[in-house]
Order: structure tokens, then sequence, then C-alpha cells
């Protein structure tokens, strides 16, 4: 037997669910999630790993859209909306850190990758999932 207030019913708003069923045509939608949890949910279709030099990075707050699978548009943000910056260490991970904590190389290489890469795109450039 279920006792009162085990179960109700809740309708979710219209956004929730294009952010829960976004996966489905590609997409990962992020609305003011923790840096942290944001990328848990990005690695899960990536073999890339997300690294962080700073734990306060973690607590960042991230709203976006990006394609499943698209890291260079996440660091692409994250660099260009967040004032994070990131590199790729020799065991591939990806370490984030502040944007002042860069050496010039590392910056000049992203934006370099960045412009030869068609992944790359600003997140204008996203189309909204509608249902």
């Amino acid at each position: 037997t279920v006792g009162p207030g085990w179960q109700s019913p809740w309708k979710l708003p219209p956004e929730e669910i294009r952010r829960r069923v976004a996966w489905q045509s590609g997409q990962i939608v992020l609305h003011e999630e923790y840096l942290e949890d944001a990328l848990r949910e990005i690695e899960r279709y990536t073999p890339l790993r997300f690294e962080f030099a700073q734990q306060e990075l973690r607590a960042a707050r991230v709203s976006a859209t990006f394609k499943v699978g698209d890291v260079e548009a996440v660091r692409q943000h994250l660099r260009d909306r967040l004032k994070i910056g990131s590199r790729q260490s020799e065991a591939g991970t990806i370490v984030l850190m502040p944007l002042s904590k860069l050496a010039p190389a590392d910056t000049a290489r992203e934006h370099i990758d960045c412009l030869t890469n068609d992944s790359c795109r600003r997140l204008d450039d996203t189309v909204d999932v509608r249902l």
C-alpha cells in the first residue's frame, strides 16, 4: 500500500521536457547547471575527460546547448562566456583553468584549432530543439 504523499502527479514545464529529451536529437541542453555536473553529462558522449586545475571552477554555472560529442564547442563556450581556458594534457585529459593561468602559446593554439575545426561554432548558431 502506498501512503499519502508517496505518489503525486506533476506537470513539467515545456522547457524541462525539451531539456530532458534533447539527447534524442543529438543535443545536450544545460540550464544553470554546475560546471562539474554539466561536464559529467558531456563526458557521457565522448571518450575525453575533463579535469579541474582549480576546485572553485566546479561551482561555475553554465547554460548552453551543445551538439552531442562536440567538445570543441564546449571548450569555446567555456573560454568565451566563462573565461575558463583549457589545454589537453599528455594523457589526453582536458584540463580546465582560468584563462589568466594559461600560457600565451596555449591560448593561441586553441584559437587556431577552432578556426580549422568545422565543429567549432558560437552558441548563437545553435538551433532550438522543438517537440
